[in-house]
């Protein structure tokens, strides 16, 4: 099974505006022979216009497909090279930021959360070896006990005010 990251779509007015801005640049370049030097920017700029990402988790490993102008490029990470994989349940909140190491390089990629959860059992079933760790645990725990303490705090002032109640009913 296919697992795709989610990515910000690009509207179709800026894609138009980049070409519109990379012929310009390419008109500007021809029309004025002192500044040849832009015609390769600007169609640099056109191409980028035509340019698409995805990240593509599967049985095969992590992938990168880019696309531009129909030409088609694989950057594979399989699951073998994949040492480590890190969860974060904070930073793309309400979906899941993915954390894919190789050696020191990493790979972020956002998955909703079901996506996210058939990963990581893809990823331990594909490569034991590998190292799977949520970055939040250690603060979520931190946060129960935070606020476990609060509680506790509130109550005890709740009760300290009750006891103070009584005693000036008492007088």
């Amino acid at each position: 099974m296919k697992f795709y990251g989610i990515m910000p779509e690009h509207k179709r007015w800026v894609r138009f505006s980049v070409a519109f801005i990379g012929i310009y640049i390419c008109f500007t370049a021809l029309t004025n022979p002192e500044n040849w030097y832009y015609f390769p920017v600007g169609i640099l700029i056109i191409l980028c216009a035509f340019f698409w990402k995805q990240y593509i988790v599967d049985e095969n490993g992590v992938d990168v497909r880019s696309t531009m102008v129909g030409i088609v490029n694989h950057n594979l990470w399989t699951w073998e090279e994949i040492t480590s994989l890190h969860t974060d349940y904070e930073a793309a909140a309400p979906n899941v930021q993915c954390h894919f190491g190789k050696d020191v390089v990493t790979r972020t990629f956002v998955f909703n959360y079901d996506d996210s959860q058939a990963i990581l059992k893809l990823a331990a079933e594909m490569n034991p070896d590998m190292y799977i760790d949520d970055m939040n645990e250690e603060r979520r725990a931190e946060l129960a006990e935070n606020a476990r303490k609060y509680r506790e705090k509130i109550a005890a002032e709740k009760a300290k005010k009750r006891a103070e109640k009584r005693a000036r009913k008492k007088k």
